[in-house]
C-alpha cells in the first residue's frame, strides 16, 4: 500500500474519545495534530466548538496511559509536575560538576549583593575567585 503510513500504538481516536468524553456538551470534535515522540510520548491535541467558541485540548500518552488537559496552562502545569523538580539540578551537577556549581551559586549571591549596593564582604570575594580558580584550574588539567 504506496503512501499509507501506520503507526504502531496511535491513540488518536483514544484521545479524541477521552475529550469528547470529558466534553460532552462538545460539537465537531477533532484530532488537529498528533505529536510523537513528546516527553517520553506522543501529544494529541483536539479541537472542538462549545457554546460557539473553538476549544483545544491536550492529550499526553505515555506507556499507554492518556493524560487531559483542558487548556494550555493545565497542560504545561501538568508537564511541569511530573517532571522531577531536582531534575534540572541533577544535570547541572552533571554538567559543571559539583565545584561549578558552588561556583554559580557563589556568583549569584555575589552578582545580587552588588546589585543592591551592599559592599562584597571580603571573605565572600576571597571565596569567589579561589573556587572559581579552581573550578577552570582543574578543567584545564583536564584537557
Amino acid at each position: 500500500m504506496a503512501g499509507v503510513i501506520f503507526f504502531m500504538n496511535d491513540f488518536s481516536e483514544e484521545a479524541k474519545a477521552l475529550i469528547e468524553q470529558q466534553n460532552p456538551e462538545g460539537q465537531n470534535f477533532r484530532l488537529s495534530q498528533k505529536v510523537p515522540d513528546f516527553q517520553g510520548g506522543s501529544l494529541y491535541i483536539v479541537n472542538f466548538y462549545q457554546g460557539g467558541r473553538s476549544v483545544e485540548n491536550y492529550v499526553l500518552e505515555k506507556d499507554g496511559a492518556l493524560a487531559s488537559y483542558r487548556n494550555q496552562r493545565e497542560f504545561f502545569f501538568g508537564i511541569a509536575n511530573t517532571q522531577g523538580h531536582s531534575n534540572f539540578l541533577v544535570r547541572l551537577t552533571r554538567f559543571i560538576g559539583v565545584p561549578g556549581l558552588i561556583a554559580v551559586f557563589l556568583t549569584i549571591t555575589v552578582c545580587a549583593i552588588a546589585y543592591r549596593g551592599d559592599q562584597i564582604p571580603e571573605i565572600l570575594g576571597t571565596a569567589l575567585a579561589t573556587i572559581i580558580g579552581y573550578y577552570f584550574g582543574t578543567r584545564a588539567g583536564d584537557r
